[in-house]
């Protein structure tokens, strides 16, 4: 008997709430996150926007511990201490699957400075650059001493670091796992992506016929995940159920997205097929909807492929449009949205909506309404043809 996983506690910063509860109110009250970069200077950028984290109180002092290691810790603390876990399980019991794409760059960025401006070579710095430095931070810092995963699939990190997490639970291998992901706001990935011509001059609109590019973003988010029967016996409060997860690759190029949508399709259909779940039967789908003009076509062609022609019938949201892209996080934060939306029974919208690219979908534009949803399918795609979907559902009667 394959084994249940509930979602038994959440954890979140963004640019549109710091911690859960602001973190619903921004999404239902459409905040849009992104403002002007305060983390660097922009000045010689063609993009002066993006929606980093809101402020959060940091050890100033902590010389060693990277900025991203201490806003991942911060939303762990919050998902771990509301889910009572440590209180259940031992820590052999307990795991950690963690998505990134950049991992501790800050001290790495940090290095180079201080080595240009100080004269200081400091080599200490590097030992937090390795992206598999988070996970063991975090398993340090709660003292999990079950599976430990780091995954950097690029953008659809998120999706797989949950996947793996929810893999090691059914297998036997944990009986709870923190999974999640964290990504900084960084010049390399700002500067990376305006060398691409990637990056929205103001805002991005996802599916908007006149959309010009994401906006960059930063977050940090966290899930437990356990199994279901030990969730419900023990009284936990149980937001949702994981239900499947699929992966797979385009193989068609390194940064463009097949234009045919062959990876993503793979990925929905496979999150499905381990669900047990029609797609007919899904009331909402949060999409990748980066904003960009290649990812946006391709995304609704994959979905219409799955879908058919009745396109009206699911609404499809992007919550890029309000807190950005946040890079190996995307489907972690995304996730959240799914399940915060399937407990308070919510419709997430696409804000900056202005003129449709197909209106034969509905994008629900500009504001949320207030809906039943049973289950959910979030799509996440990345560079390196990386293709990412997951599937929650409301549990009855719990």
């Amino acid at each position: 008997m394959v084994k249940r996983i509930a979602i038994t506690g959440i954890g979140v910063l963004s640019s549109i709430g710091n911690g859960k509860d602001e973190f619903l109110q921004g999404l239902m009250e459409c905040k849009l996150g992104a403002r002007d970069v305060s983390s660097f200077d922009v000045t010689d950028y063609p993009v002066k926007k993006g929606a980093e984290i809101l402020p959060v109180d940091l050890h100033e002092d902590e010389t060693y511990q990277d900025e991203v290691v201490q806003k991942g810790i911060i939303a762990a603390v919050e998902a771990v201490s509301e889910s009572g876990i440590r209180n259940v399980y031992k820590p052999r019991e307990i795991g950690v699957s963690i998505a990134t794409s950049l991992g501790g760059v800050g001290s790495r960025e940090k290095y180079y400075l201080w080595q240009k401006e100080r004269g200081i070579v400091d080599y200490q710095l590097l030992l937090n650059v390795p992206t598999a430095c988070l996970a063991g931070s975090l398993s340090r810092h709660f003292n999990f001493r079950g599976p430990n995963s780091t995954v950097v699939t690029a953008c659809a990190a998120g999706g797989n670091a949950l996947g793996i997490g929810a893999d090691f639970i059914r297998e036997g291998r944990a009986k709870a796992m923190l999974v999640g992901g964290v990504d900084p706001f960084s010049t390399i990935s700002f500067s990376g992506f305006s060398v691409l011509r990637s990056l929205s001059p103001q805002v991005t609109k996802p599916f908007n016929e006149h959309r010009d590019g994401l906006t960059l973003g930063e977050a940090s988010a966290f899930l437990i995940f356990e199994e279901m029967d030990a969730a419900i016996e023990r009284g936990a409060t149980i937001y949702a159920e994981f239900l499947g997860y699929g992966i797979s690759n385009d193989a068609y190029h390194i940064t463009s997205p097949d234009p045919n949508g062959g990876g993503a399709i793979r990925s929905m259909n496979a999150a499905l097929r381990e669900a047990n779940v029609r797609i007919e039967d899904v009331s909402y789908i949060n999409a990748h909807g980066t904003g960009t003009p290649y990812n946006d076509k391709m995304e609704i062609k994959a979905i219409k492929e799955l879908i058919g022609e009745k396109t009206e019938t699911i609404p499809i949201s992007s919550s890029k449009s309000q807190f950005g892209h946040t890079l190996g996080t995307a489907g972690a934060i995304e996730a959240i949205v799914c399940t915060l939306a399937i407990k308070h029974q919510f419709i997430p919208a696409t804000i900056n909506f202005e003129t449709s690219i197909d209106n034969s979908f509905d994008f629900v534009p500009n504001d949320i309404r207030k809906g039943e949803i049973q289950y959910a399918l979030s799509n996440s795609f990345a560079f390196g043809g990386n293709t990412a979907s997951i599937l929650i559902g409301k549990v009855n009667g719990v």
